[in-house]
Parts: C-alpha cells; structure tokens; sequence
C-alpha cells in the first residue's frame, strides 16, 4: 500500500483492502515500556504487530512484566524477540572500494554542500576510533587508512596520494552516528548524486520525517523496497520493516531494514545462483556502515534518500538493520558547526 499512498493513483483505483488504523506508539507509551524491562534494546511497529527486541533468552515468566502492560494499553498484537543479540557495527570486512580507519572499514555514503564546499558524508565511528578526533582518513588503492588530519585517494595513473578531504571540529558532537569531511578538490568528483536501484545517477529527495505524522510516516514506509550503493558491483536490497523504531537510551527515533527474504531464504538463493555464497545484493553486509539507503520514486523522479547504515542487530532467528534518519543527522552535522553559522548541509 505504500506505493499507491506515494502514487498519483486515484483512490478508487486502490486495491480493496480493509481500512485499518495504524497503530503508534507516543513518547510517553515508549518510555513506559523500556521501564518494564532493562533487557529491552528497543521496538517499533511492524505493520499492525508491535516488534520487541529482548536481550536474553525466552523464559516463560521473564517478561510477566511487558506483557502486563501491554495488557493495560490494549496492545494485543506483538511479538517478543528474544536474545541473546549480538550488536556489531558493519565493519571489518573489505567490500569494494571501503574506507578504513584503523583498520575498521565503512562506506562513503554520498556527499553534501554547505558554504559552497562539498563534503563527504560516512559513519562517525569509522573516525572515533582514530587515536584522536583530528585524525582523518587516507587512501590506497580501494581503501583508506589514518593519514594524519586529511583524506587522501590515490592517483591510480601516477601511483601517487592526493589530498582529499579533512574532518572538521563539531562532528563528534550528538547522539547520531554521522560524520561528513570536507572534500579539498571537488572537481575530482566526477558525479555526486545519489544512484537509483538500476545504478543512474538522480535526483534526490529527502524524506521529510519532521513534518510527517508518525501514521503517514508508517503508511508510506512500511514494507517500502529499499537500496544502498557501495563500491560493490550490485546494490544492497531490502525493504523497511520498522519505520519508527525506538533504541534505549536514544532520543531519535531509527528505521529497521531487513533483506527482502529470511535469512534462510537468502541464503538458499546465494546456494542456488551463486555456487554457496552469499546473495551479493543482501542488504547491510559488513562494511556498509556510512552506506546511505535510498528508494526508488514511483513517478520517475529521482530517488528519496531515507537514512544511513549504522550497524545491525541479531539474533538465532532473525537480522536486523538499524539505520539512522538521513534528515536528523544532516541536522545534528549543520547544527555542530564550529564555528556557529545559518548555512545548512545539503544533500548532493
């Protein structure tokens, strides 16, 4: 249904389906439920079915206490996800043309404007575990390595380093993991726009989650097919699963993405086509973090840029892709500026 609340259809030419209404949840109800119980790591609706994500195991009287108060708000419809779940940001493992800092490996998710300079946007944590904040990124060949303060690419015709980019003060400021270093020669860049599924260069349009409703924000989102861009030669493919999801302790809300199979579904696909592997468009392999996760329009438009990779979440049953708001950390980024200015980060 997300698509045709997206679409120019005329409503009557809308499938026959039964009008329900879109259950949420208010920030009073969320933080009443974290309180139920220490082991919540978080949960958002999936459809009509409220997903809890636990960290322990399943114990029939463990969770007496979220289950009572779910009772007490007439929430009927929910699943508990129990653990334990191990959370792993996507690094670590090479994938295409990575950046790397110490040793860890992430992905340049796309690049932005502000003053008239273009930066590069990528996950913060690739820079935080740098041996200090002003250390920034440097390439060889396909990767980045720590280089003093700038970012370097290599020169593949000379065998020679560039200068490329440098983190800037402010970025290590906030809650959301999003970071963006200023590029020194932009004309090096040969296109800077985000890619639509098919690998063309459009348009973007951010999704604009501050002055939606959380009913519209889940009517338009909900099982939506997404895709991300690495330096691999095939997208990552997903969809949506949780448009509004609540982490402990984090006052942004986050978007879950998962594959557009099972795990088991994917893997046996890999088997199938690929000879034992995995399917290479799954969505969040390691090194994807920084990766920023788009949706094709279904006008032909350009693309809508919904958030950014951060790492994923995971269980015996069940992958989990936690992604931040692209809109709130260009926000937090613009905002963290040192020193302060009106100008504003704008998606390329």
């Amino acid at each position: 249904m997300a698509v045709y609340h997206r679409s120019c259809a005329p409503r009557h030419e809308w499938p026959g389906i039964e009008n329900k209404e879109t259950p949420v949840l208010d920030k009073t109800m969320a933080d009443e439920l974290f309180k139920c119980d220490a082991s919540i790591k978080g949960f958002g609706y999936q459809h009509d079915s409220l997903q809890i994500i636990v960290d322990r195991q399943y114990d029939e009287t463990s969770f007496e206490a979220i289950r009572n108060y779910l009772n007490i708000r007439n929430i009927t419809k929910y699943h508990i996800n129990c653990g334990p779940w191990t959370e792993t940001p996507l690094c670590d493992i090479k994938v295409g043309n990575e950046l790397v800092v110490a040793e860890r490996r992430g992905t340049l998710g796309g690049f932005a404007l502000k003053d008239d300079h273009l930066y590069a946007l990528t996950s913060r944590h690739l820079l935080d575990n740098a041996e200090d904040h002003s250390t920034g990124l440097s390439s060889q060949g396909n990767g980045t390595s720590v280089n003093e303060q700038y970012v370097n690419i290599n020169n593949t015709l000379s065998n020679t380093y560039i200068q490329f980019a440098i983190a800037e003060p402010g970025y290590t400021i906030g809650e959301l993991d999003i970071a963006a270093v200023k590029i020194v020669r932009p004309e090096n860049i040969a296109d800077k726009r985000l890619k639509d599924s098919k690998g063309r260069h459009r348009n973007n349009m951010i999704f604009n989650f501050q002055d939606k409703p959380e009913q519209e924000i889940k009517k338009l989102l909900q099982s939506e097919r997404v895709h991300a861009w690495t330096k691999a030669k095939l997208p990552r493919l997903g969809q949506i699963s949780i448009p509004i999801y609540y982490v402990r302790g984090m006052q942004f809300r986050y978007l879950v993405i998962e594959n557009e199979y099972s795990d088991d579904e994917e893997q046996h696909a890999g088997a199938a086509e690929y000879g034992d592997i995995p399917n290479p468009n799954a969505f969040g392999m390691p090194g994807d973090s920084g990766a920023i996760i788009c949706g094709d329009d279904v006008r032909s438009q350009g693309v809508h840029a919904y958030s950014m990779f951060i790492g994923k979440l995971q269980n015996n049953d069940k992958t989990l892709y936690l992604s931040l708001r692209l809109q709130d950390g260009l926000d937090q980024l613009s905002n963290n500026q040192e020193p302060q200015t009106r100008s504003r980060y704008q998606l390329c």
